[in-house]
């Protein structure tokens, strides 16, 4: 227990994995403690009994693992399809002054914005 608390001292995989097992044994509890005693609405925080029925019934009713799966390949779809528009354009506006020119006043504003600014616009224009 000492060696617990060395400065810069290495811990065993023993003591790591007990260690994770109290943060999320502790985290649980709290979860189960501020549910029973109705600290939050339960449209802030579930209970945990009922976390748990949903994602069996999304597991089950609503074949969470092929919408995850269909997910992941739309995800992988977007990234192949704007690596093959962005490394061409990349190396080409690298080599033509002119296409950087063109394409640059587009491009730079978006830089600074957040991927995330963009999902509303992308819905309204391409749909859910």
């Amino acid at each position: 227990m000492r060696d617990l608390f060395a400065i810069r001292k290495e811990t065993s995989p023993r003591v790591r994995l007990a260690l994770a097992v109290v943060a999320w044994a502790f985290l649980v509890a709290l979860w189960f403690a501020l549910t029973s005693l109705a600290v939050l609405p339960p449209f802030s925080l579930p209970n945990p009994q009922g976390v748990v029925a949903a994602f069996l019934r999304l597991w089950v009713e609503y074949d969470l693992p092929g919408n995850v799966f269909m997910s992941w390949w739309r995800i992988g779809q977007a990234f192949v399809w704007s690596a093959l528009v962005a490394i061409p354009l990349g190396l080409l506006m690298g080599a033509f002054r002119w296409l950087n020119n063109l394409v640059n006043p587009v491009a730079a504003p978006m830089r600074s914005m957040p991927i995330t600014a963009f999902l509303p616009a992308f819905i309204a224009l391409f749909g859910m």
